[in-house]
């Protein structure tokens, strides 16, 4: 123990030596914060996207000002078949709706789509696609079925990226027979499903514990010669594992190795937390091994899984193990795994064991915080 201690202590002065020189240099590329006229601590980031606003609300005041639709009229620009997607102004609000949803203000987004419309406008495909996206994250999943009847009114056919949109929508609240019509009209339509189109599919069946539906999708893909991705067999994995069926899983990651695509850390976490959550964190420690063998390093969250794994089983001489084994690894104890391994000493009263976690703890000031005690 005295030499792991040791190895941990030279290790992890290296790495703070490391990590002070690195944080330095990002101090000075860093994000300043700054002081509103209220008082309030504003970042950067929200500078950005209110000037980012600012600017719009500008540029739309002068293009409002010279466009034709005024007045309940519509816009000739954007009813001009021969000049689609050129209007400014739905060019602009699009970007604004898109801004509204990396700010998390998706609530807003639906009161930009109705006055572009209002004003006369006709909105882009990219514009619905954006309406999609801000509807499923609001979980207004009703409103969908509507979305696509506006698409139809203005006679405008929707490409593969907006199918992909509806069809996650429809996935997301569970209604995969809806999901499955749209997925024959994109079909009936020409347009030709991609990997994401399977992929949402798939990951739908998941979520509804059916892997046995979302296995034949993958059979599917492959009589439409399209190409999985590391992606698709990962959601599968998923599916499996989230139904218990280790056996399946592993077959999974046989498939994809016969297709020439390797597991990557995902594949392996996806197995390990699933071999972990049955009572076999032994099986879960394995591949890490396996990893290695792949030439494939573990990260935090691996060794995290192993070592949560054998405090629920109440393993803690193997779970203090794999913790000196990912300083072995290089790879560095997060505050999730010393708090997991305080909880599982703390909670068959082994207080006195705590004392084992502690002198490694000191080397990572960095995880330290009033969760940990």
């Amino acid at each position: 123990m005295h030499q792991n201690l040791d190895v941990v202590c030279s290790w992890a002065s290296f790495k703070l030596q490391s990590q002070s020189r690195m944080e330095a240099a990002e101090n000075n590329h860093s994000e300043r914060t700054k002081l509103s006229d209220n008082g309030k601590e504003r970042t950067e980031r929200d500078d950005h996207f209110q000037n980012s606003s600012s600017k719009f609300a500008k540029s739309e005041s002068k293009l409002l000002s010279s466009s034709k639709c005024r007045d309940g009229s519509i816009c000739a620009q954007c009813f001009d078949n021969s000049n689609q997607g050129r209007c400014r102004i739905v060019h602009s609000r699009t970007k604004m709706m898109k801004l509204l949803i990396e700010k998390g203000e998706v609530k807003e987004v639906q009161s930009v789509f109705d006055g572009l419309v209002g004003e006369g406008h006709r909105p882009s495909l990219v514009t619905f696609t954006t309406l999609v996206c801000a509807l499923t994250a609001q979980k207004r999943y009703k409103q969908l079925k509507s979305v696509m009847s506006r698409i139809a009114e203005y006679g405008m056919k929707p490409d593969v990226i907006l199918y992909n949109a509806i069809l996650n929508g429809f996935c997301q609240a569970r209604e995969i027979d809806k999901a499955m019509d749209i997925f024959r009209k994109m079909k009936q339509s020409g347009c030709s499903p991609t990997t994401s189109t399977f992929n949402t599919i798939i990951k739908g069946y998941g979520i509804l514990g059916q892997p046995e539906e979302a296995s034949k999708v993958l059979k599917m893909m492959h009589e439409t010669n399209v190409k999985p991705n590391i992606r698709t067999y990962n959601i599968l994995i998923n599916a499996w594992c989230a139904k218990n069926n280790l056996t399946e899983a592993r077959k999974v990651m046989s498939k994809m190795r016969a297709s020439d695509i390797l597991p990557d850390a995902v594949s392996y976490n996806t197995l390990a937390k699933a071999y972990a959550q049955s009572g076999e964190a032994y099986k879960a420690e394995k591949l890490v091994i396996e990893m290695q063998n792949e030439y494939l390093r573990p990260n935090e969250r691996t060794c995290g899984i192993v070592i949560n794994g054998y405090c629920k089983e109440g393993r803690m001489d193997d779970a203090l193990r794999v913790l000196y084994r990912m300083i072995d690894l290089e790879v560095p104890p997060n505050l999730v795994v010393f708090n997991t391994l305080v909880k599982g000493y703390t909670d068959r009263l082994h207080f006195a064991r705590i004392d084992e976690v502690s002198p490694i703890l000191i080397y990572f000031p960095a995880i330290l915080s009033d969760r940990t005690y």
